[in-house]
């Protein structure tokens, strides 16, 4: 046996016994942390398996009652969207004129619990952000549709009604409060 092969040798007699009395004694953690791992990717698979965005990779496919049940989804948050719309004032927001702004007399959400109104603004009854952006805060279908899954899920309920749906749209609605605003453009000379 030459030297070369008797250190390759001891070298890996030394390394072995360095790991198993560095990680002997934390190998049923370590066990135990990759079994929970293991559990936890399985649970968020099935999770998603279950819901995919498209019926490629899942072998489900779509049905007319999804179509239908969708289209409702999607009236109901139309309609919640367009119902909580608020204007604060007629007048225009202009630079140092009076502040137009949500206050103690003026709630964020002027629909109560109970269904009843408590708001000086003016009703719109439809969103109209010149920009859009009210649009990207809108409620979605997918984002209902999500809230009613886990109820059912929560609940051990076997479907999600009509009810249900409206009743979590009524409960998840936004509300959009909208103030006028003066648009002042300026020349090069100021």
């Amino acid at each position: 046996m030459d030297f070369r092969s008797m250190l390759k040798t001891s070298a890996k007699k030394i390394a072995i016994r360095f790991f198993t009395k560095l990680l002997a004694p934390y190998l049923p953690v370590i066990a135990v942390v990759l079994v929970v791992f293991f559990f936890l990717v399985v649970m968020v698979a099935a999770v998603y398996g279950t819901m995919p965005q498209q019926s490629a990779l899942s072998w489900v496919e779509k049905s007319p009652q999804d179509e239908k049940i969708k289209a409702e989804y999607e009236k109901l948050c139309n309609e919640k969207n367009n119902k909580n719309t608020w204007l604060i004032s007629e007048t225009p927001a202009t630079p140092g004129g009076p502040k137009q702004e949500v206050d103690a007399s003026r709630p964020l959400c002027p629909t109560q619990k109970d269904g009843s109104v408590k708001y000086t603004g003016i009703p719109l009854g439809e969103m109209r952000d010149a920009n859009g952006e009210d649009k990207i805060l809108a409620l979605q279908w997918g984002m209902l549709h999500s809230v009613s899954l886990y109820w059912a899920l929560a609940l051990n309920k076997p479907e999600i009604t009509g009810d249900v749906r409206a009743t979590i749209a009524e409960h998840i609605k936004p509300c959009f409060i909208y103030k006028k605003s003066a648009i002042i453009s300026c020349s090069k000379d100021g």
